[in-house]
């Protein structure tokens, strides 16, 4: 890292070409980013993905402070020479990577980590991994639970579309611009803004990913850092730190204080706060710690750039890149079902890997091509890098996209469950699975208790039902209206990703369809599956909308049943689920003739499991929310079952008759591919 020298030059002041010095302290902050991202993702800090966010600030001010330093040289940007430098620091390592990943997912990894390697390959080398990822049908906070093992590279993708394009805009500035230092801090603040007007126009309050992955929303956070380094906030930079004196080292630990709780506070996904500037706040603090850190010559003063410079987190800090680039393939390799281990055991032997891939592909990869490798210099650099390419593009031709097979269902491995307060009968007793592969008996646990409200005496006769829910109910459809069917009933569905009942954030009414569906044909009754959608909003906003549902409902003599949804792995459990289904209850309590509320924890346990009763078929998909065809089995037997005590006139049919069907193999079950393959 250099460093901005004093401006020259009244009209437009910019830093002199003086020789840079380099500065251990952003080392050690790159250091801090990388082991927050590295707790994050092993559970333990649940802001820690601001870590990226420092990078980004990091990457910007570096970056403009080069092309800077460049342009006041020699009156431009030599774009050739820096994308070389950039391509022959980042490139090798990546492809290593990829390389490895690939093989190691085609003869050991899963069917889904093998699809997901060949589906994620191409884009992860063409620095497009974010707008591959955006576009696929998984979001990023739902990747946790099983992540496909390139998906960490959208990071990498926005920095190197950044260094593609920014050294063009610095260059159009020094060439068209009379004033081009103050002209590039306009584009640098202008930018932002309209990054982050993007991030808020886009962002409706559901899955961020779009807004956390996109180019155009997270370029406020490079351009921020970005515009630190600008030739007049450098002057600013080193007039405060004349003015602070030993006051300096104060402004510097409020800063990284401030920093520090918002990695501890936040919460991803759950903290809507960050998608509507949060982020950029973040950014800015990042950056301003990065630039008065950069005025703090190395040794001059004690304190938090002290702290900055300790070796081993500057030592950290020049392995980050190799880090970040082998801890989320390794993380997701050592994952507890194949190592048995958890908590800090597990994340110790997950560092442990991460850094002995890291410092070998530092030692070996990147600094041999950065420093020692005169075939990737000049002319034969730029072969080099054509043939690398074109390798990569025949690597990933000669290994076809493979053909996955959704897993059977086996038919005896379905029970019904009947849990019902309803009927003094004792429930029949099934596996429940405790988290950790095993399963306990309902009768010895209290995860048997019965929850479910219903009425104290028997409904209507149920002849007509429609499904209704979000994602997780779309994949429980398919074996909803087989098996409702197969009893008898008449059944439809309404289920589709994303449904809920509060208000949608475009103004979309919610009950559109719902409101349609009964003036065609009004079922006896409509099942709904809470979404966590709806888990997040206002108590009173919940209960409004089940209330707006119900009186839609009351109209055309429809029944309601509500249905708690599955439990999801502890990473992506929303907390405030309980609320909402307090919310259910409370309308049900309202009218307890013609609506109940059915607790399906027995189904699936009160921990994610994605093989319940461990006969390698799997129930869950790995993202850790959604449902495979025999888990949508599982369920629908036991709604069935639940339909029966309300119904007595109702007789299930057996799970022989309708398990096997067609249904079963619905492409929904190969989403992403090999979701659902046997394990």
């Amino acid at each position: 890292m250099t460093q901005h020298g004093s401006s020259t030059g009244a009209a437009d002041p910019g830093p002199s070409t003086a020789a840079w010095t380099h500065l251990p302290a952003l080392d050690g902050l790159r250091g801090l980013a990388v082991i927050g991202v590295l707790l994050f993702h092993a559970g333990h800090l649940s802001g820690g993905f601001l870590g990226v966010d420092a990078f980004f600030a990091l990457s910007g001010f570096l970056i403009t402070s080069l092309l800077v330093r460049e342009a006041d040289s020699t009156g431009g940007v030599d774009l050739i020479g820096f994308w070389g430098r950039r391509f022959r620091r980042l490139l090798p390592a990546v492809v290593v990577l990829l390389v490895v990943t690939m093989v190691w997912a085609r003869w050991f990894g899963t069917a889904a980590e093998w699809v997901g390697v060949r589906q994620d390959g191409p884009w992860a080398q063409a620095y497009l991994a974010n707008w591959h990822q955006i576009t696929s049908s998984s979001g990023y906070w739902e990747s946790f639970a099983a992540p496909p093992l390139l998906n960490h590279l959208w990071s990498l993708a926005i920095e190197e579309q950044f260094y593609v394009l920014w050294p063009l805009v610095v260059a159009a500035v020094w060439r068209l611009g009379r004033m081009p230092h103050r002209t590039l801090l306009a584009v640098c603040l202008v930018g932002s803004a309209a990054s982050l007007a993007t991030m808020l126009a886009l962002y409706d309050g559901g899955d961020p990913t779009r807004v956390y992955m996109g180019t155009d929303t997270r370029a406020s956070s490079i351009l921020v850092g970005a515009a630190a380094a600008t030739a007049p906030a450098t002057a600013l930079w080193q007039w405060l730190v004349g003015r602070l004196g030993n006051a300096l080292d104060v402004v510097l630990a409020v800063v990284a204080v401030a920093l520090g709780a918002m990695w501890f506070l936040v919460d991803g996904a759950s903290s809507p706060g960050l998608f509507r500037g949060g982020l950029l706040v973040h950014s800015l603090l990042a950056a301003l710690l990065v630039a008065l850190s950069a005025q703090v010559a190395p040794g001059g003063r004690r304190g938090v750039v002290t702290l900055f410079s300790w070796r081993p987190l500057v030592q950290v800090g020049a392995w980050s890149y190799s880090l970040y680039l082998w801890h989320w393939p390794v993380y997701a390799v050592l994952s507890p079902e194949r190592t048995g281990w958890e908590g800090w055991a597990l994340t110790s032997c997950r560092l442990g890997v991460s850094t002995l891939l890291a410092v070998l592909s530092y030692q070996f990869v990147e600094q041999r091509v950065r420093y020692r490798a005169a075939w990737a210099r000049n002319g034969a650099g730029r072969i080099s890098f054509a043939v690398s390419m074109a390798g990569l593009a025949v690597f990933w031709a000669a290994t076809p996209l493979p053909r996955t097979e959704i897993a059977e269902v086996d038919p005896d491995s379905v029970v019904v469950v009947t849990t019902s307060t309803s009927t003094t009968a004792a429930p029949t007793t099934v596996p429940i699975p405790t988290g950790s592969g095993g399963s306990v008996s309902p009768t010895t646990t209290a995860v048997a208790t019965t929850v479910t409200t219903t009425t104290s005496a028997p409904w209507e006769p149920v002849r007509s039902a429609t499904w209704h829910g979000d994602s997780i109910a779309y994949d429980a459809a398919p074996a909803v209206l087989a098996a409702l069917s197969a009893s008898g009933l008449t059944v439809d569905t309404l289920a589709y990703p994303g449904v809920r009942l509060t208000q949608y954030d475009d103004g979309r009414a919610p009950l559109t369809f719902i409101v349609q569906r009964l003036a065609q044909d009004p079922p006896d009754v409509l099942i709904h599956q809470l979404s966590v959608w709806d888990a997040g909003k206002p108590v009173d906003e919940q209960r409004a909308a089940l209330m707006a549902l119900d009186d839609v409902l009351v109209e055309a003599g429809t029944a309601l049943i509500l249905v708690t949804a599955p439990v999801q792995t502890p990473e992506l459990e929303d907390p405030r689920m309980p609320t909402l289904v307090e919310s259910a209850r409370w309308l049900a309590a309202r009218d307890p003739g013609r609506i109940a509320v059915l607790d399906q924890l027995p189904v699936f346990g009160a921990e994610y499991a994605r093989d319940v009763n461990g006969d390698g078929v799997p129930e869950r998909k790995p993202d850790g929310v959604h449902l495979c065809p025999s888990g949508a089995a599982r369920f629908a037997a036991w709604l069935t079952g639940e339909l029966a005590v309300l119904d007595p006139g109702l007789r299930p049919a057996e799970p022989a008759a309708w398990v096997t069907g067609a249904w079963a193999k619905d492409e929904r079950y190969d989403d992403p591919a090999g979701a659902c393959s046997a394990l």
